[in-house]
């Protein structure tokens, strides 16, 4: 059977994985976590390892080799190998709803990030700068680290070192949020009693309830100065977020991640369908799908999505004439520059 240049073979993968040799090292995470100069590929709050309690998280760094070296695979020219992406998504696209969070972190710049972003189809959040390197000691380019439910580093190791079983015992009883994880919100700031329930809310992405509860304690004339400045601090950031989640959307749709835009739109639209909240996100939705370029953007995407879902099942062999045709269909979308990625191997 021919294969195209860069592509992995399911029987090569295989081997590659087999032959990795991985490092456990249980321990806890250190202190301060994940950090960031700048979030992209973002939609909600910011990541950091307190807020994600519960769930298992892979932290993917990568960069081009610091020695010079190209690594295993076809790369970009700057020595990252296209097999440590097509690996991590195909993880994301298995274990993404079964309580796993990808987190990319890397040291280069907003244009090179970008640069990736755009050849690699990258799907999970990239953290720009920070300190997480240096608070996970991680030395190479190219390094991943699991994370388990409780926080405690469950295994670290090269990029093509981590394999299916192995990533399952580590994500064994992760919490899963489901589409309201998009919308957790954890409170910076202190809350008495009357409010702790709508900060669990909030936390739980249930910002419909949390809304709801701030609202009633400012609506009782007896609600304590003290509690009604609690109420609308935290519906102040109820709505921060909302906001800042809207300027998110927008982001992505100028990235032409309009499926992104699109689930943000979507959730944020069902969850406050009630509120005077809702109003913002669900005529921006209605905007999007009424707009002919969006529109074809959005029905490339979803294409290509449940495309790359059969790549994985069965192979790029498989896909290629079908990814042909949407690139043809649809020339000028991001779908297709993705299309034409995954048909060189990317």
């Amino acid at each position: 059977m021919k294969h195209r240049p860069g592509w992995i073979s399911c029987a090569a993968l295989a081997a590659l994985l087999a032959s990795a040799a991985a490092l456990p090292t249980k321990a806890a995470a250190p202190e301060g976590g994940v950090d960031a100069d700048e979030w992209v590929n973002l939609v909600g709050e910011a990541p950091t390892l307190e807020a994600l309690e519960g769930q298992a998280v892979l932290l993917h760094f990568f960069g081009p080799q610091r020695n010079g070296g190209r690594g295993r695979g076809r790369d970009d020219g700057g020595g990252l190998p296209q097999s440590y992406f097509m690996l991590i998504r195909k993880f994301h696209h298995e274990y993404s709803d079964k309580g796993l969070v990808i987190l990319g972190i890397c040291d280069q710049n907003r244009s090179t990030v970008g640069g990736y972003l755009d050849s690699y189809d990258i799907p999970y959040p990239i953290a720009i700068g920070g300190s997480t390197r240096s608070a996970f000691k991680v030395e190479g380019p190219n390094h991943l680290i699991l994370l388990d439910r409780k926080g405690e580093v469950y295994w670290r190791g090269p990029c093509n070192g981590l394999w299916n079983g192995k990533l399952l015992k580590g994500i064994k009883g992760a919490k899963r949020l489901g589409e309201r994880g998009l919308l957790a919100l954890h409170l910076d700031l202190p809350v008495g009693k009357r409010l702790k329930k709508a900060a669990e809310q909030c936390a739980a992405g249930e910002l419909a309830k949390a809304l709801q509860t701030t609202e009633g304690l400012l609506e009782k004339e007896r609600t304590e100065p003290a509690d009604r400045a609690e109420a609308e601090a935290v519906h102040e950031a109820i709505e921060s977020h909302v906001a800042r989640t809207l300027e998110q959307v927008e982001t992505c749709n100028a990235a032409r991640e309009v499926l992104l835009a699109k689930e943000g739109l979507e959730v944020l639209s069902k969850e406050l369908k009630k509120h005077e909240l809702g109003a913002a996100p669900a005529a921006r939705l209605e905007e999007m799908l009424a707009d002919e370029e969006l529109a074809e953007e959005i029905e490339a995407a979803e294409l290509y999505q449940d495309l790359l879902a059969d790549t994985f099942r069965r192979g790029l062999s498989k896909n290629l004439a079908r990814l042909e045709k949407l690139i043809e269909q649809y020339p000028a979308t991001r779908a297709a520059v993705k299309a034409r990625n995954l048909s060189a191997g990317r």
